[in-house]
């Protein structure tokens, strides 16, 4: 299974504790792999000022079978999420 988890600037820092339980997770299984995707392949900015480089755009990310999506109200988040499909 890939799970995409998408940032973007001024995300709160703890929401990055999603990548920890993944890590964690593909220490008991083979069947998972995760990847970090932003609007651009630039530094993201979190709200406290850590810089975390994504994995891929949204033009370059593999398809996923999960997306994580702090806020879907963002615009930008919103690109990506069309690509997804449901099927």
């Amino acid at each position: 299974m890939k799970i995409a988890v998408v940032l973007y600037d001024a995300v709160e820092p703890i929401d990055l504790a999603a990548v920890g339980v993944l890590s964690m997770a593909m220490r008991v299984t083979n069947q998972l792999e995760y990847f970090t995707v932003a609007q651009s392949d630039r530094a993201v900015i979190f709200q406290n000022g850590l810089k975390v480089l994504p994995d891929h755009s949204f033009g370059t990310a593999p398809a996923a079978d999960v997306i994580i999506v702090y806020d879907r109200r963002r615009p930008l988040v919103l690109m990506f999420c069309p690509r997804i499909d449901f099927a």
